[in-house]
């Protein structure tokens, strides 16, 4: 697995099954460190955000402050 900026790559790979094999994917991810699961997590929402939004500034469209009454 290679590293940029310390967030791992995904690489491809590609493997052969029937449906009716066993699914292992949460098997796989249970046993990843919980940063390695986030990086990933993060790697495919920015994919998504940009698959879906284009080149979008990422961030918040607006920014809300809540007062406390005392």
């Amino acid at each position: 697995m290679s590293f940029i900026r310390g967030l791992p790559m995904i690489t491809k790979h590609l493997e052969r099954k029937t449906m009716t094999d066993p699914r292992n994917d949460a098997l796989y991810w249970r046993s990843r460190p919980p940063q390695e699961r986030i990086a990933a997590l993060e790697i495919l929402r920015a994919e998504f955000n940009t698959w879906k939004y284009g080149n979008a500034k990422p961030g918040f469209q607006r920014v809300y402050k809540r007062a406390e009454r005392a």
